[in-house]
């Protein structure tokens, strides 16, 4: 139950002729929210400003497994994130940076986007493989609603591997899959499958007033889940745009390359209809590739309304179909292999089919499969590394055209975005056919868009690879096909390097100083004691201090004793950073980022509260002679979080003692209410017994009561009321 803070960030694209020369982004820095601050919104943020809500009913917070938080910016007619047509490339791109590890997705909401977006589920292992997902099923849109599940459906595959990542061909699982209740703040149960070995179910689409997050689970086998809106066109009144498509996800590691050197198991749920272009696979290794195509054939082939023969049923076998062969070499004329329509290994009359690309020998390879994979609607996907990570050095993109001449369109052709957490990063992308164009990044957490290489005539591969030089480091690509609506692509996670860790006090009192501990955490977690990078700092409060400087524009540079470093006195990877202040009651981050690597960075939050809601009265003691006056002043003070206070003071006046004046109102001679009035009320006689409008317990002799009513008290403001007796 940790409570989990965490940042989006988002790239805005400048410079003139961007969409025809590309360039590189400016820094990431437009802050939109965090969790656990409500998503406060930044107002100079162009890409959205204004409140973000943290889920339904703008709840916000981010405890484990608690209120999952939604960003929804605004969405014109194609459905881009700003209101208007997009310039190419796709100039929508965010970064979440958290203290712990979080699942998110991108994903569109067009009113009738049919088969066009087709996504995995990340995993709680931040891959597509695991024993529990999460997702966000959408229904489908207000504009057109379509039948009974039409919404976002869930093929869930039971990959049979145990929790030791064995594969067992004779475990099956059971599977439950829950929804978030925003008024509980639960997941409720929804429904279970069993799934037999190696088998699949469907989970059928999302009905209007059932969109939300979703949580799977597995009892004993990881799980593959993947994601389409209105996934069977067989129940869609016969209409489907079939413009799906995604890198088949490995069942040993989870990502969508295979480790170099292993054998390795792809599945992937391909749609039948008239296009073309079922699968594409190919091979990244030094040595050819053979592979096994199977299909899944399920037992039970009866209609079960309104399911599909193909998908009512969770036990099936896999069917051998062939076994092929892509030779290596980055010109080889079947690299890559391309599978059109032809009803023999990817295609099953108008409905949906489970294949699995079994690799022997050879490879790595990596399987881009679907409908009019490259065409004008298509989107493109996320791509792993060569070496089968989700981060790497060297990627490689096999492109094919489509037969039917849907890769041309007007807004351009191919773009390979490619995301650069250093400054000084060489990234250069080449083409069998002599393209080759390299790009130096100046600044950290930059976006490299390659724009200018064009559809083939046949069959084209390039290979984006980071060049060797001093800060060479992984990258994450993207590439995206000539797509004019609104495509969501949720990114493989940037895995734990160098990173800051925070230490901080849990509760801080603004405006008074306290100290944080910022410790350089290297891989396996120890402290990397050789660091001599620059930090800077910023807060959602920003108004915050730190070392008595304004906190946005405080820069850090680190010494070590281990190694050559920057001079100085070193810490080695430790250091306090005093007279650290806020000035913003509530839950406030603090974020500390390397200068020239944004993928060294840290955060941590702090609850701001001053003292509380306070009241006091003095003197609390006092002797006085006969026929003295004695002043009491009793004072309040609301430096909660809260926005406004009602307070009731109730007192007595001491035996002994005479309330001046003796008048219909108080005499207020003392203090400052703050333009508050406040209303007095008091008993004319003693008396043992508490009047009916007072509260007071055990009154011990008889007593005159007062009490004053001060309404709405706002936050961070004072007050003082003072009477007076005198001594009989």
């Amino acid at each position: 139950n940790k409570k989990t803070v965490f940042e989006l960030l988002a790239i805005q694209y400048t410079g003139l002729g961007w969409a025809t020369v590309g360039g590189v982004s400016q820094t990431i820095g437009c802050l939109l929210g965090d969790c656990l601050g409500g998503f406060p919104g930044n107002a100079s943020c162009t890409l959205g400003s204004g409140a973000i809500p943290g889920g339904a009913g703008s709840l916000a917070g981010c405890k484990v497994e608690r209120i999952p938080a939604k960003y929804d910016p605004p969405h014109g007619a194609y459905g881009d994130l700003t209101g208007f047509c997009p310039i190419f490339p796709a100039n929508f791109i965010y970064k979440v940076t958290s203290n712990s590890p979080v699942l998110w997705q991108m994903l569109t909401h067009i009113a009738a986007h049919d088969e066009d977006n087709h996504t995995y589920c990340p995993s709680t292992t931040l891959s597509y493989a695991g024993f529990m997902h999460y997702v966000w099923k959408r229904q489908n849109g207000p504009g057109d609603p379509g039948p009974p599940g039409n919404g976002d459906s869930l093929s869930l595959i039971n990959t049979s591997l145990n929790s030791s990542g064995t594969y067992d061909g004779t475990l099956d699982t059971t599977v439950y899959i829950f929804r978030f209740n925003y008024g509980t703040l639960q997941w409720d149960y929804w429904e279970s499958w069993d799934l037999a070995p190696e088998s699949q179910g469907y989970a059928w689409g999302t009905d209007t007033g059932e969109e939300g997050p979703y949580r799977t689970l597995s009892s004993q086998s990881e799980l593959i889940i993947n994601q389409g809106m209105l996934c069977n066109p067989q129940l869609n009144q016969g209409g489907h745009s079939d413009n799906e498509n995604a890198y088949m996800p490995c069942r040993e590691t989870g990502n969508t390359v295979s480790i170099p050197g292993n054998t390795a198991n792809f599945y992937g749920i391909t749609q039948g209809a008239a296009q073309v272009n079922k699968a594409i696979i190919g091979n990244l290794g030094a040595t050819d590739a053979v592979y096994r195509i199977w299909r899944y054939q399920p037992n039970n082939l009866v209609v079960v309304n309104p399911m599909p023969a193909w998908l009512n049923d969770t036990i099936g076998t896999w069917v051998l179909k062939a076994t092929h062969t892509v030779p290596q070499g980055m010109a080889a004329a079947m690299n890559p292999r391309v599978y059109p329509r032809d009803g023999a290994f990817f295609d099953q009359a108008n409905t949906l089919v489970l294949s699995k690309i079994e690799l022997i020998s050879g490879g790595p390879i990596q399987i881009l499969h679907g409908i009019r994979v490259y065409s004008l609607w298509s989107g493109g996907s996320v791509m792993h590394p060569a070496n089968g990570q989700q981060a790497g050095q060297e990627y490689w993109l096999h492109h094919y055209t489509d037969e039917i001449g849907k890769s041309t369109c007007p807004e351009g052709t191919l773009y390979m975005d490619v995301f650069c957490p250093k400054t000084g990063m060489a990234v250069q992308l080449i083409s069998e056919n002599g393209y080759s164009a390299t790009y130096t990044t100046t600044g950290p957490d930059q976006c490299v868009a390659f724009t200018q290489f064009t559809p083939p005539a046949t069959k084209r591969n390039y290979r984006m690879q980071v060049l060797p030089n001093p800060s060479q480091g992984n990258v994450i690509c993207q590439f995206i096909q000539c797509s004019p609506s609104e495509k969501g692509f949720t990114a493989p996670f940037l895995q734990q390097g160098v990173h800051y860790e925070i230490i901080a006090p849990p509760v801080v009192f603004v405006g008074q100083s306290f100290w944080i501990t910022v410790i350089v955490k290297d891989t396996g977690g120890g402290t990397k004691t050789d660091y001599c990078g620059t930090s800077s700092f910023t807060s959602t409060d920003p108004g915050a201090k730190i070392e008595a400087n304004p906190m946005d524009g405080y820069n850090f540079t680190w010494q070590s004793s281990i190694v050559p470093c920057n001079g100085g006195s070193p810490m080695n990877g430790i250091r306090l950073f005093f007279n650290v202040s806020m000035t913003r009651l509530g839950m406030q981050t603090i974020v500390a980022s390397d200068t020239t690597d944004g993928s060294i960075a840290g955060l941590t939050a702090v609850m701001v509260v001053a003292t509380d809601i306070r009241l006091t009265k003095t003197p609390k003691l006092t002797v006085g002679a006969s026929g003295d006056t004695v002043q009491f002043r009793v004072c309040w003070s609301n430096y909660s979080g809260a926005s406004a206070f009602t307070f009731v003071i109730s007192d007595a006046i001491p035996v002994g003692t005479v309330f001046l004046p003796e008048a219909g109102t108080a005499a207020f001679d003392c203090g400052n209410t703050k333009g508050v009035a406040p209303i007095p009320s008091y008993s004319t006689a003693s008396s043992v017994t508490v009047p009916a409008t007072f509260t007071e317990a055990n009154p011990t002799a008889a007593s005159r009561w007062l009490r004053w009513t001060v309404p709405q008290i706002g936050v961070n403001t004072s007050g003082c009321i003072c009477y007076k007796v005198t001594v009989n």
